[in-house]
């Protein structure tokens, strides 16, 4: 395998009047016209009102490099970005290569065919997201209703990007976009791994100290039809056989069975054990060291289960890990910039790290925000953070088209391949607030019949389906909050059954004893949103302007 990182500075253009600076990749667009000068800091005063502009314009990310002649030697090269925000077109020396309209879906395209010896541009458009809304909005049979804050971006329920983009109660609009996470060309000969999963069970009688089976899934792209050999290590079990791979995409599951493992904990409870997981797939016969194509994973040995009998207080909601009840004790997680050039591993650490120091052993990966970087999930498993993985859809109705639904589905079956190895996801939860929200707009509220379709399509029909599908073993809760699947009550500050948000001491200006009078089977929200400190007020706000009553 060969793998050429193409992050570092591209050149950003405004299609507008072809204005060029420089850009790091992976980064976005508002980052590098601060970095320029062009702009100020979004954060400062109340420049974001002045920034909107932004989102309504069309970009262009391009950049040069060298094809090594070991890449342009392999059969098969793959153009791999991990995160496109949001409405892309991209072409390889004025080649087009495919485009892209969700956030959440990982981009791919074989590129071999466009490759040359010496220089190369790779090109990237990026087009109004804001402009995109709008225009699908127009195309709507009905309205499709989302929730405002004091600055939004319309119709960005319409859009596949981070909800909060759009503007929040706690957060700015800043509509910007950008490549993330990764961008990569990989080279090999033969069938390629997109994921590689797996799932481990202790053996019967054994114990959960004893023996375990695991099942390892590699999800295959082969270019043809072929015999390749296939070569699998995890904590001193192996396997090696020849395999038939069929043209196109498949999935191989194999089985490897690991002798007394030691067992993964959340914080608290025990210690964090991770196992190292590679799996090679070579053409049959090769010798050459690039032709075959790796993939790694770190494997946590747990059994956990989401308890919700029915009991004499309502429905139960506890973590049950290697057989303990576990009491989460933890907070919601939101993307930790509004700047994506900013969520970098070194800020994800040092807030996971100061979560566990505060002995949290849960956090909820909150649904208006955006699946995270792979690097989040793995300080979880390091650290023991159990997470509760909403599906990124908050305070909106959605639309139920077949484009629209194709999307989501191909998102989250991209996203539970990507994560269901973790050791620390421990449940998948439909969205945010979207069942609640059924009742909040007038449009709604006035013919509630369709939106159910609407909401059900969505949630239990093509979120619901791929993850029970895929992830058979791990808990699907259809919304939060929720009383679970089969259950459309809204518990929004019901106590009894479920998860429950309580937030009538903040927004209600209820006295904080109120909190007393609630006794929740799992709250994932509540809090009291404080005053920041005088160091941060003076980082936003000028002298004279440090009163709460300044604009």
């Amino acid at each position: 395998m060969v793998r050429i990182d193409l992050a570092g500075t591209w050149r950003l253009e405004r299609l507008s009047d072809g204005s060029e600076r420089p850009m790091t990749a992976p980064g976005d667009v508002m980052s590098a016209l601060v970095a320029s000068g062009e702009i100020p800091d979004p954060y400062y005063d109340r420049n974001e009102l002045g920034l909107q502009w932004i989102g309504r314009e069309d970009w262009r990310l391009y950049r040069s490099f060298e094809a090594p002649a070991e890449l342009l030697e392999r059969r098969r090269v793959r153009l791999e970005i991990d995160s496109v925000d949001t409405i892309a077109e991209i072409s390889l020396n004025g080649g087009p290569v495919g485009a892209s309209d969700d956030m959440f879906l990982r981009f791919s395209a074989d590129v071999a065919g466009l490759l040359r010896p010496g220089l190369n541009e790779l090109s990237v458009i990026l087009r109004s997201p804001e402009r995109a809304a709008a225009e699908r909005a127009a195309r709507l049979p009905y309205p499709v209703p989302a929730s405002t804050y004091p600055v939004s971006s319309p119709h960005r329920n319409l859009v596949r990007k981070a909800q909060c983009m759009g503007g929040w109660d706690w957060g700015p609009c800043l509509m910007t976009s950008g490549l993330y996470d990764g961008v990569r060309l990989v080279g090999a000969d033969g069938p390629m791994i997109d994921y590689l999963r797996y799932d481990a069970t202790p053996d019967a009688g054994s114990g959960r100290g004893g023996a375990w089976t695991v099942d390892v899934t590699l999800d295959l792209d082969s270019a043809e039809a072929a015999e390749a050999s296939l070569s699998l290590s995890l904590a001193g079990a192996s396997l090696e056989k020849t395999v038939v791979v069929p043209a196109g995409r498949s999935a191989l599951t194999e089985r490897l069975r690991v002798e007394s493992p030691e067992l993964w904990w959340p914080a608290g409870y025990g210690s964090r054990s991770l196992y190292e997981l590679a799996a090679d797939i070579r053409p049959a016969g090769s010798t050459d060291p690039d032709a075959g194509h790796r993939a790694e994973r770190r494997v946590g040995f747990r059994e956990l289960v989401v308890d919700t009998a029915e009991d004499e207080q309502g429905k139960a909601m506890t973590f049950v890990v290697n057989g303990r009840p576990v009491f989460a004790k933890g907070a919601n997680w939101i993307p930790a910039d509004a700047l994506p050039s900013r969520w970098t591993r070194a800020r994800y650490e040092s807030l996971l790290r100061s979560a566990a120091d505060a002995n949290m052993n849960c956090v909820r990966v909150w649904g208006g925000g955006r699946y995270e970087s792979d690097a989040f999930y793995e300080l979880c498993d390091e650290l023991g953070l159990l997470v509760w993985q909403d599906c990124m859809f908050s305070c909106a109705l959605y639309p139920s088209s077949r484009e629209f639904l194709s999307s989501v589905e191909a998102e989250t079956r991209h996203q539970v391949r990507r994560l269901a190895h973790h050791p620390s996801l421990a449940l998948w939860c439909g969205n945010n607030e979207a069942l609640g929200a059924i009742t909040w707009y007038e449009e709604s509220r006035a013919n509630p019949a369709r939106y159910i379709v609407d909401y059900d399509r969505l949630t239990e029909g093509t979120v619901g389906r791929v993850v029970r599908e895929l992830d058979p073993g791990r808990t699907w809760w259809p919304s939060s909050p929720s009383a679970g699947p089969d259950d459309f009550a809204d518990n929004w500050h019901a106590d009894s059954r479920g998860d429950m948000h309580y937030w009538s001491v903040w927004h209600e200006g209820r006295p904080f004893s109120d909190y007393l009078s609630v006794r929740p089977r799992f709250c994932s929200e509540f809090g009291f949103q404080s005053f920041p400190s005088r160091r941060t007020v003076a980082s936003y706000a000028p002298e004279g302007e440090r009163n709460v009553s300044s604009p």
